[in-house]
C-alpha cells in the first residue's frame, strides 16, 4: 500500500461513509474507500485482475473497527472521480472498456483517470487498451490518422495536450510524446503556466523538463519551427495568393 493509501485510512470514518450510488453491490466482498466515499465490490475479481489489489488483499488483516457489514475496509489515495472509472469494479460478466463506439463517446477525463488507475494497480489488458485508444484517435504516430477528419468518439480539449504528456511518461509511450507536446507548444503561456485541472481539483502541470522542451521550441523562429509546403505554380504564374514569396519558400524548402 502507497504512503497516500495509508494516510487516506486515517481520513475517513465509517459513521459517515457515502455508498457509491452506482458501485455499491449488495453482494460484494470488499469496501473499498475513497476519500468519504465507499465503493462495495468484488474481491476476488480485484484480486484476479490486479497483482497490487492480490498482493494488498492478501495482506491486509482488518480488525472488526475496520468492516462494514462484515466486508473488509481498504482506503485509498484514489479520489472517487478516478475510482470511478475503473471498469474492474464491475462483476466479471460486465467488464469491458469499449471505446469504438461513436454513439458512446468518452472525455478525456475518463481515458486518464483509466490509464492512471490501471498503471497503479497494474492491470496491464485495461491500461493498453485505453492507451491505444488516444494514440488512434488523437495523440497518434501515424500521418493518416493525423490529417484525416476530426474524432467524435473521445472529446479531447487543447489543455488535454498537458495531461497526454504526463500518461506518456507514466507509461513509457513515447509515440505519443511529438504530437502531445507540439499541442503543448500551441497552448499560451498563462495556459501552460496554470497546468489542467481535473474534474477532482487536482491540477497537472508539465515536469520542468518538458516545459522547457516547449519553451525552447516556442522560442525558435517560426520558420524553423513550423513545416512549410511550396506549392508548384503553372507556367503562367510567377506569384499566387497564399504562396510563400520565391525567397522564403526556398529557404523554408531547404530546411
Amino acid at each position: 500500500m502507497s504512503a497516500a493509501d495509508a494516510n487516506a485510512s486515517s481520513t475517513h470514518s465509517m459513521n459517515y461513509l457515502k455508498q457509491h450510488p452506482e458501485f455499491w453491490f449488495d453482494d460484494g466482498s470488499i469496501v473499498l474507500v475513497a476519500q468519504d466515499t465507499g465503493f462495495r465490490v468484488y474481491r476476488g475479481l480485484l484480486a484476479l485482475q490486479s497483482t497490487v489489489f492480490a498482493d494488498m488483499l492478501a495482506a491486509s488483516n482488518p480488525s472488526p473497527g475496520e468492516t462494514v457489514d462484515g466486508c473488509p475496509v481498504i482506503p485509498l489515495g484514489d479520489s472517487p472521480h478516478d475510482l470511478v472509472h475503473l471498469r474492474v469494479l464491475l462483476p466479471a460478466s460486465l467488464v469491458h472498456y469499449d471505446i469504438s463506439d461513436p454513439n458512446q463517446p468518452h472525455s478525456f477525463e475518463t481515458i486518464s483517470a483509466v490509464i492512471r488507475l490501471a498503471d497503479k494497480y497494474h492491470i496491464q489488458s485495461v491500461q493498453d487498451h485505453a492507451l491505444r485508444a488516444l494514440q488512434r484517435y488523437h495523440f497518434t504516430s501515424n500521418f493518416d490518422a493525423f490529417s484525416g477528419p476530426p474524432d467524435l468518439v473521445i472529446a479531447v480539449k487543447p489543455i488535454h495536450a498537458i495531461g497526454a504528456v504526463n500518461l506518456a511518461r507514466l507509461t513509457n509511450t513515447p509515440r505519443m510524446l511529438p504530437l502531445a507536446l507540439y499541442q503543448c507548444c500551441r497552448l499560451d503561456n498563462e495556459a501552460l503556466l496554470a497546468g489542467w485541472t481535473r474534474a477532482d481539483g487536482t491540477v497537472e502541470h508539465l515536469t520542468p523538463e518538458d516545459f522547457e522542451r516547449c519553451s525552447a521550441a516556442r522560442a525558435r523562429p517560426s520558420s524553423r519551427s513550423t513545416p512549410r509546403f511550396t506549392p508548384r505554380l503553372s507556367g503562367r504564374c510567377t506569384r499566387a495568393r497564399g504562396v510563400l514569396p520565391t525567397r522564403t519558400a526556398r529557404a523554408s524548402a531547404a530546411l
